[in-house]
């Protein structure tokens, strides 16, 4: 049914923008614009932090992510980054505002050193506002993650670890550059989740060169025994830039990946976890019940306000995209009410669940009857199984395709118009 797969909700995302007419660059605006936004506007638009570290001091083979290998102290990075949460914090729009998640990506945030961590942390519970139930999330590495670090981080408030693992295989870790051998790795998160009180998640990779189909039930297996609270499973996407894409490339590393070996090896990860007691938590993550909040992305997904700090970090403020290109260079763009409709739509397609409730009160009626139209060939086609009167699931092999399935259903929306009191004007975009 679909000639190549959408792996992640950023291929979905890029597809709905194009359907929009809304590709980067949106309409750019002046900074003093924002500036003016922020120092004259409030709202109780839920906000989030987002913080970009793009430094690590081991590069992954299929990265090409806004980062470098730290070659040196990153003290200075770490000056820079009070200096922008204090400035920010100043401006009437985040002076009084309630922030509800944290979050550091990278890059490896982890690669600071403690006392750079402390100065960071203290300065965030200083200048802004945090929830009482702030999800606090860093991603990291499990060789920078000392014990050290963990006691710092743990008592400024961080509550939940995004760990990157990728893969279990001796291998695979080869391939990948992880360190470590897989014996050393299982006993390091089980120390982990000894020491820390909060979430442990652990990113898996699956269909990498050479892996079968045992490793890829081996990992989930062991993401099982060390007891993730949630797994995040991707499968290998390769990027121009990367060194692996190089390998490929140059011969190398042979890679060859149908469609249907991608799907078995996801079937098979998905059901082993499954069978662990993990349940589905979004198209890509598997959570024991109750544990992981997800919060950050969650809130993201219904837009959020979302402040973004360093280089490389990118956001949202109102109606104002924010790219933090260099220090004291940012690209600022303004974003058109119906991105932010379309935006919300494409995040609750990401669940796994499809409620015609919802629906029904999120669209007109031609594009619900279209949308609903689309969920009954999906049924028919094994993607989709009604759990109960109005309330349909995708199932394993849904999942697989849910982000072309997301995609699909969105351009039935989108082609049959919406209705929403937060969309004003949305006919001189031309798409409606």
């Amino acid at each position: 049914m679909f000639e190549e797969r959408l792996r992640s909700h950023h291929d979905s995302q890029r597809f709905v923008d194009d359907l929009l007419g809304l590709d980067f660059p949106k309409e750019h605006s002046d900074i003093s614009k924002l500036d003016d936004f922020l120092c004259s506007n409030q709202d109780s638009k839920p906000k989030v932090l987002y913080i970009h570290v793009p430094y690590c001091d081991r590069l992954c083979t299929f990265c090409n992510l806004n980062r470098e290998l730290k070659k040196d102290s990153l003290s200075g990075y770490a000056q820079y980054i009070i200096n922008e949460l204090t400035t920010i914090s100043q401006k009437k729009y985040i002076k009084n505002a309630v922030f509800s998640a944290v979050y550091f990506g990278g890059g490896t945030p982890t690669t600071f050193e403690p006392q750079d961590l402390e100065k960071i942390l203290s300065t965030i519970n200083t200048v802004l506002n945090l929830s009482n139930d702030c999800e606090f999330t860093f991603e990291t590495t499990l060789h920078n993650l000392s014990d050290e670090k963990i006691q710092t981080l743990s008592r400024y408030g961080v509550n939940r670890f995004s760990i990157g693992i990728q893969t279990f295989s001796s291998e695979g870790r080869k391939l990948l550059n992880r360190m470590y051998a897989p014996e050393y790795a299982v006993d390091r998160i089980k120390n982990i989740k000894k020491s820390f009180k909060g979430n442990v998640c652990l990113d898996i990779i699956y269909s990498y060169p050479y892996q079968s189909t045992g490793e890829v039930e081996n990992d989930a297996l062991l993401c099982s025994n060390v007891d993730a609270d949630s797994v995040s499973f991707y499968s290998l996407m390769i990027h121009n830039g990367s060194a692996l894409y190089k390998s490929i490339t140059e011969g190398k590393v042979i890679f060859e990946r149908s469609v249907e070996q991608d799907k078995c090896n996801h079937n098979a990860f998905f059901r082993k976890m499954k069978e662990n007691g993990y349940e589905l938590l979004e198209l890509s993550k598997l959570a024991k019940p109750g544990r992981d909040r997800y919060k950050y992305i969650k809130m993201r997904y219904a837009n959020a306000d979302t402040v973004p700090i360093g280089v490389g970090a990118g956001g949202s403020i109102g109606r104002y995209g924010i790219f933090n290109m260099a220090p004291g260079r940012k690209m600022i763009v303004t974003y058109h009410p119906v991105y932010d409709f379309f935006n919300r739509l494409l995040g609750y397609f990401q669940y796994g669940t499809y409620e015609e409730e919802f629906l029904r009160n999120y669209l007109n009626e031609d594009a619900y009857n279209a949308v609903c139209e689309k969920i009954e060939t999906y049924e028919k086609e094994g993607f989709f199984i009604q759990s109960e009167k109005g309330i349909f699931k995708l199932t394993e092999d849904g999942i697989f395709w849910g982000n072309n399935i997301a995609a699909q259903i969105m351009k039935s929306a989108i082609e049959n118009t919406v209705k929403t009191a937060d969309i004003k004007n949305y006919s001189e975009t031309g798409i409606l």
